[in-house]
């Protein structure tokens, strides 16, 4: 797991909770890292489903010790939307922390 405390004063740097979301969607998918594009689309583009999506963003959630919005994972349509939806969560995280 990924914790604040792992990171600079800062927090989080952006290729970490990156990195998580694209080797979790490899690991559902089987998909290849070139495939991975900030408008690339869960559905259309890489052929996932809800479920998919929701492996995927539990994974996430696991790796970096977040919590999602259910509501929110289900309206997920491209890879730069679920980053988003991590950003925020983190940001949460770090606003409960100080």
């Amino acid at each position: 797991m990924i914790t604040l405390s792992d990171k600079e004063p800062g927090g989080y740097k952006l290729k970490d909770e990156l990195k998580v979301l694209q080797n979790a969607i490899i690991n559902v998918l089987q998909c290849d890292i070139s495939e991975l594009e900030k408008g690339t689309r869960f559905e259309g583009d890489l052929g996932a489903d809800s479920l998919d999506a929701y492996q995927i963003m539990s994974l996430v959630q696991e790796e970096l010790g977040i919590e999602l919005d259910p509501d929110k994972v289900e309206k997920i349509v491209t890879v730069d939307d679920a980053h988003r939806l991590i950003l925020d969560a983190i940001d949460t995280v770090k606003e409960n922390k100080q």
